[in-house]
């Protein structure tokens, strides 16, 4: 694929299509998609970025990575949904089981945010208590429980509470629903120790995202709360929709030696495809069987395309992928030099910027504050600069979440490196004049 860059088709956008697609307005600057190959995307005129959203993080292998596009193919000619089992479904599930350390069973869903849902109503079941324990700036899905304290919300409001409050970060959200979840601070166990110790008579669940949006856990923090978790009766549940498959074959719990009760899955395993999964204990997953009664703690986490046929042939075919040697390693090695080359390009041209993420997982700030351990210290770094670097990155045909993470696949290649160093080369060049 070759590109031309045209500035104002990049603008084109701007008073026209404007949609809703993956949940967020995105802002103008951003192409029409026509068609994915591998670690570029062409756009409906013919114009290619390297692209770092990849599906915000859903297609590890590459945009219509054969494999996986054969396997969705043959799929469709069987059937796409049975609500009876299936074998590419009971496949799926024995991959999960096998590669996640903290997997007895699996449940599948629809979606990253159903798997977090039906996990947070299984801890509540299963524990008898209400309340939640999040931690400030992660994203957990788009349900009312979780939409507290997000790497979205007020920073003004965020400044003046006080842990555990936390602000509300969307309307339309029930103020009782709220007041079960509470706050802390990522990589603070004292602080969380002493909430959960206040909270424990009502708490059910602590979730966590292991690496907390680009923050990698402090040594025994992630050890530190399973001790604490189990220390009051609370379920710890890892989010692991974004490092579970990317870290890792058997994700954050692989890396960093460490096993929650539950664990969400999504984006990674799905080759691009709507499907997601609780994994963990099962005695707390078996209250979603049938045969338990309400009274009993059972739990209901039926959806009509649940654990769907086409949706686990696309993602067998992407787990037999990423399985094969040397995989994560391409992963990394691609990453790290990612955050090397654009923090020393920021760093000589004057900007103070430190590197973010862990694995697949890219990010950097702008700021001379060496402590990025919490959202509160990243969200006090110069993101307008970061957006306003980044945008013009898109211009120069690299796709980026403007102020961000990126995402990395196995189809980004030496090619792509370049053409991503010179696009931040001239996108700071651009924005230092």
């Amino acid at each position: 694929m070759t590109s031309q860059r045209d500035p104002q088709h990049v603008e084109a956008y701007a008073g026209g299509y404007r949609g809703l697609s993956h949940g967020v307005t995105l802002p103008d600057g951003y192409p029409l998609a026509e068609r994915g190959e591998g670690c570029y995307i062409e756009t409906e005129s013919g114009e290619t970025y390297v692209d770092y959203m990849l599906g915000s993080g859903a297609v590890i292998c590459g945009h219509a990575h054969p494999e996986i596009r054969e396997a969705i193919e043959a799929q469709t000619r069987k059937g796409t949904s049975f609500i009876l089992p299936s074998d590419p479904t009971v496949e799926l599930s024995e991959r999960l089981v096998d590669a996640v350390p903290c997997a007895d069973k699996a449940i599948f869903t629809c979606t990253g945010s159903q798997a977090v849902y039906y996990a947070l109503r299984l801890a509540r079941s299963y524990t008898g208590k209400d309340d939640v324990l999040k931690f400030e700036g992660a994203y957990h899905g788009y349900h009312d429980a979780m939409l507290k304290s997000t790497s979205w919300g007020d920073r003004d409001e965020m400044w003046d509470l006080d842990y555990p409050d936390g602000t509300l970060d969307s309307g339309g959200i029930l103020a009782d629903t709220a007041e079960h979840t509470l706050v802390s601070e990522f990589n603070n166990l004292e602080r969380t120790e002493a909430i959960v110790a206040e909270h424990s008579e009502d708490l059910a669940a602590v979730i966590v995202e292991p690496v907390h949006r680009s923050i990698p856990p402090e040594p025994g923090f992630l050890q530190g709360l399973r001790d604490l978790c189990d220390e009051h009766d609370v379920v710890l549940i890892f989010d692991e929709i974004v490092t579970g498959f990317r870290l890792a074959w058997g994700g954050a719990q692989e890396r960093y030696g460490v096993e929650p009760h539950l664990a969400t899955y999504g984006k990674t395993m799905t080759g691009g495809t709507p499907i997601g999964a609780v994994c963990g204990d099962r005695e707390i997953l078996g209250l979603a069987d049938p045969g338990v009664s309400t009274a009993d703690g059972g739990c209901l986490v039926g959806s009509t395309m649940n654990g769907n046929p086409l949706c686990a042939a696309a993602g067998n075919a992407t787990l037999e992928v990423l399985e094969a040697d040397g995989a994560y390693d391409r992963l990394d090695t691609y990453a790290a030099g990612f955050r090397e080359f654009v923090v020393d390009l920021l760093d000589d041209a004057g900007i103070p910027a430190e590197p973010m993420g862990e694995g697949g997982i890219i990010d950097y700030a702008i700021t001379d504050d060496e402590e990025l351990t919490d959202w509160r210290s990243v969200a006090r770094s110069d993101g307008d600069l970061k957006r306003r670097i980044e945008r013009e990155v898109v211009n120069q045909g690299v796709l980026v979440f403007t102020g961000a993470k990126k995402y990395i696949s196995l189809a980004h290649d030496d090619e792509a490196f370049e053409r991503t160093r010179e696009a931040y080369k001239a996108a700071v060049e651009q924005v230092d004049s």
